[in-house]
């Protein structure tokens, strides 16, 4: 199954997330993709499953939501943050084709940015942050 992989390293720990994916000249369909993602602490180390507030997918190996309907080069926002209750020092966002029929085209064509709003773990209240990442090959 081909995905679409970003890796995000914040500057300092987070700990809730607001995703948004750039789409390049296609629309997208809700369940179309779904996104998948795992975080981990300031060390490096993978944050345990049960502390996000995400669904776990065994097939997926992840936490998932689907993404979106958003049309052609807009933007689809993913409905419920990331929350987590520990402190995330960075995750990986994969992006995978849901359509069983195979219908969905790759997501590495589909999707051209990652667009990520985090506040710190430390500080509620704190201003948000955005940073955009460019994709790898997953």
């Amino acid at each position: 199954m081909p995905d679409l992989q970003f890796d995000v390293t914040f500057p300092f720990p987070a700990s809730r997330l607001e995703i948004a994916l750039g789409l390049s000249e296609e629309p997208v369909m809700l369940r179309e993709y779904a996104i998948v993602i795992e975080a981990f602490d300031t060390d490096g180390d993978t944050l345990p499953k049960g502390i996000l507030n995400w669904g776990f997918s065994a097939p997926l190996k992840g936490c998932y939501q689907y993404v979106p309907d958003a049309p052609r080069g807009g933007v689809a926002s993913i409905p419920l943050p990331v929350l987590a209750e520990a402190p995330i020092g960075s995750f990986t966002v994969r992006i995978v084709p849901w359509r069983l029929q195979g219908s969905s085209r790759d997501p590495f064509d589909a999707f051209n940015r990652l667009v990520v709003a985090y506040s710190a773990a430390d500080a509620a209240g704190a201003p948000r942050f955005t940073t955009v990442r460019r994709s790898i090959r997953g």
